[in-house]
C-alpha cells in the first residue's frame, strides 16, 4: 500500500508526506519438501514514512528538508509439523 500527500501552503512553501506498507508471507512446509527456514510460515512487514518541507527563498536559493523512517518486522511461526527435540 502506498499513499502520498502533497500540500502547497503558498507559492514558496510546500509540504509532502509518503507512507508505504509491504507485507510478504512465506509458505508453510509441505509433505516431501526439504525443510528450509524460508518455507516455515513467516510474515515480513516493511514500513516507510517520508516527510518533506520545501521553501523557496529566491530564484537561486531553496531550503529543503527531507526525513525518512524505516522499520522492518519479521514474524516467524513455529514449525509444528517438523521434528521436535522432546519425545
Amino acid at each position: 500500500m502506498d499513499r502520498r500527500i502533497d500540500y502547497i501552503i503558498s507559492d514558496k512553501h510546500s509540504l509532502y508526506g509518503a507512507i508505504t506498507f509491504t507485507t510478504t508471507r512465506g509458505g508453510s512446509l509441505r509433505r516431501r519438501q526439504r525443510p528450509d527456514h524460508r518455507n516455515i510460515g513467516n510474515k515480513d512487514r516493511a514500513e516507510t514514512l517520508t516527510l518533506g518541507d520545501t521553501f523557496t527563498l529566491g530564484p537561486t536559493q531553496v531550503n529543503s528538508l527531507h526525513a525518512t523512517f524505516d522499520r522492518r518486522r519479521d514474524d516467524r511461526a513455529d514449525a509444528s509439523n517438523m521434528f521436535s527435540p522432546t519425545p
